[in-house]
């Protein structure tokens, strides 16, 4: 066990949500054994600028898309149309790149709202039908499901049905389908996906039809740092053999987003399916028509994929701060309306944010984009406020700087991005780049991993006029936007060449300073040393180089490269909402929901971050405002159903945010009831009871009346008696009965 000093550090910095992965631990070793505990981690969890105020996007119902009569007519689905004819021999099944359109040529096409002149002319009476199932939580199992379907469609003569288990939350009977491939990622402690869960549940029920005639593949996303790992694909795969499925390739478990792993086991897939006898539309009797054109959805339920916009009515700061490194936390209240959402304490609330305005700006700076250029919304993207789901065939249309600051995650960058640069480097510094890296000469350098600050070990800088340089190993322009510098003037056209302009004021054509500090009159030195680097990070060090990386700091490391723009933009994640324990209940307001949110901001990189979501709903949102929010549902998490029964909870910081929740719905019905109330005890920790003890004269009061037994630790605060340093704090809490130094379960 942990001694005095450095359960007191965890103290310190637990209660100060600076490390709440040690929280947990020094609440078990301070108290002993619940009789029911709930535990919960502290969460930390001269031109006019563009307006990116939420309300901002609000659309006028009537503006929202044309009749679709006024609307030009496409072929198919959609899906099709951003396919290319490849001849079969020259495929390869591994690649999904190779199963795209250029990139520039579809917005180019959605950009003029005309039909692609490649459109398929949709299903034939010869193709078979294979089903696509996935159950997504933040997005990569759909982008899997999708990588699958054009995958099997360019292998030609199948056409591929794309459902996602969220649609289905009533059941889908999968009695009628020749071929079912299931990709679904696993959430927390192995349960499925917070939208896909009903349909798990259904089909893990004795509703679920029998499926004889029914062949199976299972592509299972999680993590390994989770002890379920995999374990709602694995359950998937398991559930559908036992209705009688038969597996026609072997499961995939899939660590994170192992792209390579997941394109051998494709190609497996692929070729698996081509040895199958699958009857035609034609054997099967079955309309072609009834293929191409889907079904008519059922009206999506508010969640995920159609937020209910929600009207602030408090914005309310919970701490006094005193200096820049307080710790700030808020209570977001908001009126759900008409909307009919129910949640119960233990729910959290999704909330979706919009990327700050400066953020976006940089990005367009270096993109060499005004933002005003038309793209199409992406297709993961949730229904807006008022908005009526367009056709499939018809893709909505935003400016690039609305896509930028509602859709696209500018902090996260994926793996794919590494290779698009790679990809779109000037192909002599391809070249030389492989050349060197084969010859054993890469410039790379681990030292660097730990030395982002512009910086070389020895502490001279390798920053020049302006210039972003990459020097041992990886760049200093990671740790400084440096507009000045060089930008890659991303291309809309197709080619990325016409269009790409220098940001700091000069010609293109301007020499460019090598590491050493020495021009010579061309890029190709700079453009070389860039796509070395690059080829060896896509070797060997991608995790650690995305680590902490935002979006712009990797274009500004690769400046050389010149992706076009639709193609950069198919790299980007999607926007995520965040999840906040809902702190409120609704026997006490019907129609109101809060949450709890410590605001953030932090240093990585030497470059001051924020959190998203936390300063949007801080500095951003006015009571009247309204915003994209959810309920998800987290049935793991609840009271228990006897209001006799006694709970503790443990909650420091905002930890505390379920349980207020907790005792408000237990006063309630203890009210309205009359039954005994259970024991109710909490205990709570953080810096200082004068500065950022949340909820405080609330949690007092209840304990005064004697609803709650309350302990209070507060880490910073400097009147606790005798206790000086950590060893004198510890054993006055020990004198208190309120610390023990081991405690076994």
């Amino acid at each position: 066990m942990p001694n005095g000093p450095s359960v007191y550090s965890s103290l310190c910095d637990g209660f100060g949500l600076e490390k709440q992965h040690r929280s947990k631990l020094f609440w078990a070793t301070v108290f002993g054994t619940p009789v029911l505990l709930w535990a919960l981690s502290s969460r930390s969890k001269a031109k006019q600028k563009p307006d990116t105020h939420i309300n901002a996007f609000f659309k006028d119902k009537s503006a929202v898309r044309a009749p679709l009569a006024q609307q030009p007519k496409r072929k198919g689905t959609g899906f099709h149309s951003f396919l290319k004819e490849i001849p079969q021999a020259h495929r390869d099944a591994t690649s999904f790149g190779a199963f795209l359109k250029d990139p520039a040529s579809v917005a180019a096409a959605v950009t003029n709202n005309a039909p692609s002149q490649q459109a398929s002319a949709g299903p034939k009476a010869s193709d078979a039908v294979i089903a696509v199932l996935f159950g997504t939580e933040y997005g990569f199992s759909k982008e899997v499901a999708e990588r699958v379907a054009a995958a099997i469609m360019a292998c030609g003569s199948y056409w591929v049905k794309l459902l996602d288990m969220a649609d289905h939350a009533d059941g889908l009977d999968l009695s009628n389908e020749q071929a079912v491939i299931a990709v679904c990622s696993t959430q927390g402690d192995g349960v499925a996906p917070t939208e896909a869960r009903e349909f798990c549940d259904w089909l893990g029920s004795d509703a679920a039809p029998a499926l004889p005639s029914t062949l199976f593949a299972v592509c299972a996303l999680g993590d390994k740092s989770y002890v379920h790992f995999c374990a709602c694909g694995k359950q998937l795969d398991s559930r559908l053999e036992f209705l009688g499925a038969k597996r026609f390739a072997d499961r995939i478990d899939v660590h994170k987003e192992d792209l390579p792993a997941i394109d051998r086991w494709l190609s497996g897939v692929t070729s698996a399916l081509q040895a199958l006898q699958l009857q035609t539309f034609q054997e099967t009797g079955d309309i072609v028509g009834d293929a191409a054109e889907p079904a008519a959805a059922k009206p999506k339920r508010w969640g995920k994929s159609r937020p209910f916009y929600g009207q602030v009515v408090a914005v309310e700061g919970l701490c006094n701060l005193a200096s820049g490194d307080d710790k700030d936390t808020i209570r977001v209240e908001v009126d759900l309306g008409e909307s009919g959402l129910q949640y119960t304490p233990g729910d959290a609330l999704g909330v979706y944010p919009l990327n700050c305005n400066q953020a976006v700006e940089e990005l367009l700076q270096v993109l060499g984009q005004e933002g005003q250029q038309k793209v199409p919304c992406p297709s993961w993207h949730y229904q807006d406020h008022d908005e009526q789901a367009p056709s499939p065939d018809i893709p909505r249309q935003l400016p690039l700087q609305e896509a930028l600051v509602k859709c696209y995650d500018l902090r996260s960058p994926k793996p794919d991005l590494l290779q698009l640069l790679f990809e779109h480097m000037p192909a002599p510094a391809q070249a030389a780049s492989k050349h060197a890296n084969s010859n054993g000469h890469s410039s790379h350098d681990t030292s660097a991993l730990s030395n982002r600050n512009g910086h070389h070990a020895d502490g001279s800088n390798t920053s020049m006029n302006g210039k972003s340089q990459i020097s041992n190993g990886y760049s200093n322009a990671a740790n400084g936007y440096n507009l000045g510098a060089e930008t890659n003037g991303y291309s809309s056209d197709g080619n990325g060449e016409d269009s790409h302009s220098s940001q700091n004021g000069n010609s293109s054509e301007e020499p460019v300073i090598h590491v050493d500090g020495h021009a010579d009159g061309t890029i190709q030195s700079e453009t070389h040393l860039q796509a070395t680097e690059l080829q060896h990070i896509l070797q060997d060090e991608v995790e650690a180089y995305l680590d902490k990386r935002h979006i712009i700091d990797v274009l500004h490391d690769f400046s050389g490269s010149r992706p076009p723009l639709a193609a950069l933009l198919s790299c980007l994640r999607p926007l995520q909402p965040r999840l906040y324990s809902i702190s409120s209940s609704q026997l006490e307001h019907p129609t109101r929901v809060q949450i709890t949110v410590a605001v953030v901001k932090y240093v990585a990189l030497g470059k001051n971050r924020i959190g998203v979501t936390s300063t949007f709903l801080k500095e951003r949102m006015q009571v009247g405002d309204h915003v994209p929010v959810y309920v998800a549902k987290n049935p793991d998490f609840r009271l228990p159903q006897d209001l006799a029964t006694p709970i503790i909870m443990v909650g420091p910081g905002t930890g505390l945010a379920p349980f207020r929740s907790f005792m408000q719905e237990r006063l309630h019905s203890q009210q309205s009831s009359g039954l005994q109330l259970g024991q109710s005890v909490l205990y709570f920790g953080c810096r200082r009871s004068d500065q950022d003890y949340l909820y405080g004269p609330q949690l007092q009061q209840w304990a005064d009346e004697g609803r709650l037994t309350l302990f209070t630790a507060f880490s910073r605060q400097q009147d606790n008696g005798d206790a000086q340093n950590a060893e004198q704090y510890l054993e006055a809490l020990r004198q208190q009965k309120r610390y023990q130094r081991d405690v076994w379960f």
